[in-house]
């Protein structure tokens, strides 16, 4: 790229009003797993990478995603996601995004590299919304049909949002990127950014900490196991321990504990989640100890 083309497209960023800050997406970089860096699943939706869910048609349909390390290509990227399936079937791959009415009205630019380990694949790329509980297709953006192919391609489309300002919402809306696609094959995706305007700038990396923070808004996880020992006074009645959630979650979290030890007669449960934290509730005799481990799930 020339430097007169860089200045270019410099100002233009800059008139459309973002130096920073401009990736909306999260995990772009597929760096953070809090889950898990290879995630299987047969039917139903699969949540690997921070942010990232895939969902097949057949519910025999077996998929994976994982988080892969580049070593083997020269470009601006350090991990991509590779995600694979059983069949035929169609199958998405997406990203949900909250805050829906701040896209109304506006020109936005998606970019990112996709390639295959082997042959090719055509996928469309689109999006769709909801809102107050109905899907719609709000977005004006009713995909894009590519051929993927073994070399890592950089793919940019620029679309237009519909004007949705007097439109009903509720906390639960979304505007959904996706990616669709047939063939019993994998997906290779790295560097996917999704930016106001009509430019596509060179990929926006933050920090892991950053995208880590930003992925805890939508999902966390204990990282080693509670533990809890009731007192001489417990008397058979229930004890509660705070949990405070950092950063505050995008809403009450579905919550799972899981007891991985301690007394036989322990038990651990949760009282009254909410988006800044919750009570953890035990059970058991005096003295006895219990060691656990939780989830707080609060996607879109």
């Amino acid at each position: 790229m020339s430097k007169a083309r860089g200045l270019a497209d410099l100002g233009n960023v800059y008139d459309d009003g973002a130096l920073s800050n401009r990736n909306l997406i999260i995990n772009g970089a597929m760096q953070v797993a809090q889950r898990g860096t290879n995630i299987n699943v047969t039917g139903g939706r699969l949540y690997g990478l921070d942010r990232w869910c895939s969902v097949g048609a057949n519910t025999a349909e077996t998929m994976s995603m994982q988080q892969v390390q580049n070593t083997s290509y020269n470009l601006d990227f350090t991990h991509y996601m590779k995600h694979t399936k059983s069949t035929t079937d169609g199958c998405w791959i997406y990203q949900r995004l909250e805050d829906v009415k701040r896209f109304s009205g506006k020109t936005l630019t998606l970019s990112y590299y996709a390639w295959v380990d082997s042959g090719s694949t055509t996928v469309t790329s689109g999006s769709w919304g909801r809102f107050n509980g109905v899907d719609e297709n709000v977005s004006g953006y009713g995909g894009n049909t590519i051929t993927v192919t073994t070399t890592p391609t950089k793919f940019v489309h620029t679309f237009t949002f519909a004007d949705i300002l007097s439109t009903a919402g509720s906390s639960s809306d979304f505007f959904e990127l996706n990616w669709y696609r047939n063939t019993a094959s994998n997906l290779n995706l790295a560097n996917v950014q999704l930016e106001v305007g009509d430019t596509a700038t060179p990929f926006e990396h933050r920090s892991y900490g950053q995208e880590l923070a930003l992925a805890q808004r939508f999902y966390q996880k204990s990282n080693k196991d509670g533990y809890y020992q009731l007192p001489s006074s417990s008397g058979g009645q229930i004890q509660r321990q705070y949990l405070r959630f950092s950063p505050t979650m995008r809403t009450a979290p579905t919550m799972t504990t899981t007891k991985t030890g301690g007394s036989a007669a322990t038990a651990v449960g949760v009282d009254g989640s909410e988006r800044d934290g919750l009570w953890f509730s035990f059970g058991g005799n005096q003295y006895d100890v219990i060691y656990w481990d939780w989830t707080a799930d609060a996607e879109l």
